[in-house]
């Protein structure tokens, strides 16, 4: 079939098969309805839609093409609804030029190659789509492609559910993506180059090799997401890429919940880090990060390790009931903690360990160890040299500073210490107080709860009597560009 001019024809309930080119062209201004046909086993590819023609096509099968399933190129527009994309040999859906089609509702399985493929300057949108099984890319978005995919099942293909380079733009809104109980798929959402991907309201789990893997200068901004149950690391940044967090859940990552390299950047405000079966977050290769109104509770190892020369700013965050210690700093990580709470972590609070240098500010926390007896609350390394630029004050510590070399005594001057009894009721106030400032912050809601908590953490410098007086402590945190002025 070839269609073209400006032609309206019906095609309906056909059996197209064994074409040596492609089974069906539609081209110029031509505007076809094609419903329920089969088109199988072509030697070419099967629909192949171009110049400014646009098309409805509805509950075709388009199956075993050896190029592929659909071709969208130049100003093409068509509107897909409930076809089946399935074991074509180059690609389900390749579009290319400046195509802006539509695809409703279709299965797009068993394709080589890749579920999808965008390039060039490609615009299409995927509403309630499948995309499972096919062996490559589950999405593969390349050069100044922009695709925005919602409420779409990525499931179990071979390589990664998402994958974009170049300048891509990838907007992925309630959409799942898995790998599926035999964890088929490497990767999430895996992003390279100068890409970037807004990710709202998904859930991410089970996948061999990290849920999302960020690589070279590419970004993403991540709110109300599950990220939870991979082989590798929940969230990976490297090689400078930069992610702002906002409301997630990050969960039962096999190495770490979250792990931050070579010199990425990360904002994280209002995330759930909880259950990794390694580290909750592991920071190193001069990595920058800032953390506030987070809680890391729960992991196998400590709650937050910086290490490397990683750089880290934590505010108001709750760090409590960690295998390891709450906070484990170490080797030059220049690390910033502000009004955070830190309790029964199972080796303490904090530990500062060998190699860290300043500049150093820990400030204004309540650290706990209770209710574990014989664990210090702040462990100092007898390696850390703090300098003039250590700043280490006001901090409420149960039972004091534990293990303090002589040369650091001066510390226990500028911080208090309190009992067992103490500590619980000074936990109790902590955790009535957030309550009671809920309304006055930035909240999250999330795809997941995993706990009752409060994402938020600790103003110390504040009395525990003025919960109204937040003005300040929201000074530290980095604003979310989608709330405007809110």
């Amino acid at each position: 079939f070839w269609t073209q001019d400006a032609s309206r024809c019906v095609i309906r309930n056909n059996r197209v098969y064994n074409n040596l080119k492609t089974a069906m062209q539609v081209s110029d201004d031509s505007d076809p309805v094609v419903v329920e046909n089969t088109i199988t086993d072509g030697k070419g590819g099967g629909i192949v839609v171009h110049h400014r023609a646009r098309g409805h096509f509805f509950k075709n099968t388009i199956s075993n093409n050896s190029q592929a399933g659909v071709g969208l190129m130049d100003d093409a527009g068509p509107v897909f609804v409930g076809n089946s994309v399935v074991g074509n040999k180059s690609g389900g859906v390749v579009m290319a030029g400046r195509s802006k089609a539509v695809f409703l509702s279709n299965v797009i399985s068993a394709c080589n190659f890749a579920g999808v493929g965008l390039k060039e300057s490609s615009a299409p949108l995927f509403d309630g789509n499948v995309i499972r099984e096919n062996l490559g890319y589950g999405i593969l978005v390349q050069g100044s492609a922009t695709g925005s995919f919602q409420n779409c099942l990525i499931e179990s293909n071979s390589k990664s559910g998402v994958c974009s380079t170049g300048s891509a733009k990838m907007h992925i809104e309630n959409c799942t993506l898995t790998g599926g109980p035999e964890l088929s798929q490497k990767t999430g959402v895996l992003l390279h180059d100068s890409s970037s991907a807004t990710i709202l309201g998904c859930s991410l789990h089970a996948h061999r090799g990290g849920n999302v893997v960020m690589r070279d200068q590419s970004s993403a901004k991540m709110t109300r997401n599950t990220v939870a149950e991979t082989d590798g690391a929940g969230i990976v940044l490297q090689g400078q890429a930069t992610a702002e967090l906002y409301g997630n859940v990050m969960r039962a990552g096999k190495i770490s919940n979250l792990v931050l390299l070579e010199r990425s950047s990360l904002t994280s405000v209002g995330n759930s880090i909880v259950d990794s079966r390694g580290v909750g977050v592991l920071g190193m290769d001069s990595s920058r990060s800032v953390f506030a109104h987070s809680t890391v509770s729960g992991n196998a190892g400590a709650g937050l390790h910086f290490t490397g020369s990683a750089a880290v700013d934590m505010t108001l965050c709750t760090i409590k009931k960690n295998a390891g210690q709450g906070v484990h700093l170490e080797q030059s990580c220049r690390p910033s903690v502000h009004s955070c709470v830190m309790f029964d972590n199972s080796e303490g609070a904090m530990l500062m360990d060998e190699g860290l240098e300043g500049p150093l500010a820990v400030v204004g926390n309540l650290m706990l160890s209770w209710p574990k007896e014989g664990v210090p609350t702040v462990s100092i390394a007898p390696g850390f040299r703090p300098g003039a630029s250590c700043k280490m004050v006001n901090n409420v510590v149960q039972t004091g500073l534990n293990q303090l070399p002589r040369e650091l005594q001066e510390l226990q001057k500028h911080n208090r210490g309190c009992s067992a009894k103490d500590a619980q009721v000074l936990l109790k106030n902590a955790l009535d107080t957030l309550s009671q400032a809920c309304p006055c912050l930035w909240r999250r809601a999330v795809v997941e709860q995993p706990t009752g908590d409060l994402c938020i953490g600790l103003p110390l410098e504040l009395r525990w009597t003025d919960p109204e007086d937040f003005s300040h402590a929201l000074a530290h945190v980095p604003p979310d560009p989608a709330d405007g002025a809110r």
